[in-house]
């Protein structure tokens, strides 16, 4: 029995390391995929291949297959580009960007024949329409769904949280793809500090991924919500998303940094501040961060600096009359790491005197109150922040009135290349595209189907959501091989 317990466990070692590895390639291969449309974004062509090969060594996507087409098309090496474009079709026959260059690649090169026969793939595989008012059922719930969206922009504006959710989950239950509508929702649970209702929605428009939205923001919105359910780890990874989608946004990085040091990943952690100071020598709370981070290093001396650093910070802020709560907050932080606990507690007792519903405010001076032997009194302050709304540093979306011209952004295109978007959405070996017939496309992996319904898998983030759809409303199913 022992032999055959050591044998599971070695066995279950190597399955963790197989698929560990995996996700880790994995992941790599995404970060050189969105360096590298960075790069071809900006015109450097030179630089954006090498890191598309590089990707596309350790793992294969259909996005980087393409964009490396785009390349070698406006190079001129039109084999190359067409090796590419074929790539792409295998992993994603939807690809119709990919049809489009192939097509025009035959014709340039006077073979018709070849052009003809992918306009008719194409044809065949990429039937994606929009209901123009043809059918006028589908075509009657859009504009109901669109009429109660902007109406929830209205309620939400004024002030009537509770109405406009109401319109906005009408809007959806009608169109379970309006991304907008999701987002908007996402605004109104994290007004009534239903976080995890908020977290669902942002779920969904993951799901979605559609383009227009600002996923960047999103995904750090996770990440604060994570962090209110010190959740870390995963705040980490929406932080690490939102952070390679916009590598320089100050604010993000600082976010990634202050959760991998609340992670007991200090290391990281300082990595990130350093790269920060860089850029932002004067951001608000730096050189405490760092000053902590040395503390508990050892590193007595660069911490002290780095806690003088702050101070000379916050008085020139006064000075130039930029008193508030934030910058007390800073100076209570900075004397409490200096040891000058009974000063720390002053500021830190303004502030909170001043805005008693500042969160963080009360978790600082539980710290410094533990210092100090104050136990109870800092067991309090805990549970007072815990009763406080922590959506200080949620960033909402705001909604926009959508015009009836503008219907066609409500489609979620699952498709995004060079050509179409900054950020790519990369697609893992889904094996069935889904044509509803109210125009939309939905792909994924099959899960279930019967007579009636059909069950698929579909990508949200770092994992997958189940749909279910009735086959009377799918005009027609294409499974992958």
């Amino acid at each position: 029995m022992k032999i055959k317990k050591e044998l599971a466990v070695n066995a279950l070692f190597l399955v963790m390391v197989i698929f560990g590895g995996f996700f880790i390639t994995k992941k790599t291969a995404f970060f050189f995929a969105r360096q590298a449309l960075k790069k071809q974004n900006q015109g450097d062509f030179s630089a954006a291949e090498p890191l598309y090969l590089r990707s596309l060594k350790l793992f294969p996507i259909a996005e980087a297959y393409f964009n490396l087409g785009c390349i070698y098309k406006d190079r001129g090496d039109f084999d190359q580009a067409v090796a590419q474009y074929k790539q792409a079709l295998k992993m994603a026959p939807g690809n119709e960007g990919a049809y489009e260059e192939l097509i025009s690649i035959y014709e340039e090169n006077g073979d018709a024949q070849t052009a003809q026969a992918y306009r008719q793939m194409q044809e065949r595989n990429c039937k994606i329409t929009f209901d123009n008012g043809t059918n006028s059922g589908e075509a009657d719930k859009q504009e109901q769904a669109i009429i109660l969206y902007n109406e929830a922009v209205k309620f939400l504006e004024a002030g009537i949280v509770e109405q406009a959710l109401d319109n906005l989950n009408k809007a959806i239950a009608l169109q379970s793809l309006f991304w907008q509508a999701y987002s908007l929702s996402a605004d109104c649970y994290i007004r009534q500090n239903r976080l995890k209702e908020a977290l669902n929605s942002y779920n969904n428009i993951l799901r979605l991924s559609p383009q227009d939205a600002d996923m960047a923001r999103i995904y750090s919105n996770m990440g604060f919500i994570c962090m209110c359910f010190e959740q870390y780890g995963r705040a980490i990874q929406y932080f690490q998303a939102a952070y390679d989608l916009e590598p320089d946004n100050i604010d993000i990085a600082y976010s990634l940094a202050s959760v991998l040091r609340d992670n007991q990943q200090a290391g990281l952690a300082l990595e990130f501040f350093k790269r920060i100071e860089v850029k932002a020598p004067d951001y608000p709370g730096l050189h405490n961060d760092l000053g902590e981070i040395y503390l508990l290093s050892g590193e007595t001396e660069s911490a002290q600096y780095e806690f003088h650093k702050e101070i000379e910070q916050v008085n020139k802020d006064i000075s130039e009359k930029k008193e508030n709560p934030l910058n007390r907050l800073r100076m209570a932080k900075a004397y409490s790491g200096l040891g000058e606990d009974e000063k720390a507690l002053e500021y830190i007792n303004a502030v909170i005197q001043e805005r008693p519903n500042y969160q963080q405010a009360y978790y600082v001076r539980a710290q410094i109150k533990r210092k100090l032997g104050l136990q109870k009194e800092a067991e309090d302050d805990l549970e007072n922040a815990k009763t406080i709304p922590a959506t200080q540093r949620i960033i909402p979306a705001g909604g926009k009135i959508i015009r009836r011209a503008d219907i066609k952004k409500i489609v979620s295109e699952n498709i995004k290349q060079v050509r179409q978007t900054a950020k790519p959405l990369f697609l893992d070996k889904e094996d069935i595209i889904i044509y509803l017939k109210n125009g939309y496309t939905v792909r994924g992996k099959l899960k279930k189907e019967t007579d009636t319904v059909i069950t698929i898998d579909i990508p949200t983030g770092g994992s997958y959501g189940t749909v279910s759809f009735s086959k009377k409303k799918i005009e027609k199913i294409q499974k992958i091989n």
